[in-house]
């Protein structure tokens, strides 16, 4: 998915992304194992234009599980 925004939102313990290809907001939730290099990701992808590889609590889920650069 390719990411049109990240929004952090220190009070409110997740940060808020926006993919182009989807008009939902997504959530990487603060306590997630890897948060600080899936921001990481997030973020330079959303500075270059870059796609990355997202993967969801399940298909109806806005919270965010996985976020990887493409194979």
């Amino acid at each position: 998915m390719t990411v049109g925004h990240v929004r952090e939102l220190p009070d409110a313990g997740y940060v808020e992304v926006v993919f182009l290809d989807s008009a939902r907001y997504y959530r990487l939730l603060g306590d997630h194992s890897d948060f600080d290099s899936s921001l990481r990701l997030l973020k330079d992808a959303a500075e270059t234009g870059s796609v990355l590889a997202v993967r969801t609590a399940s298909l109806d889920s806005d919270v965010i599980e996985e976020v990887a650069t493409p194979r």
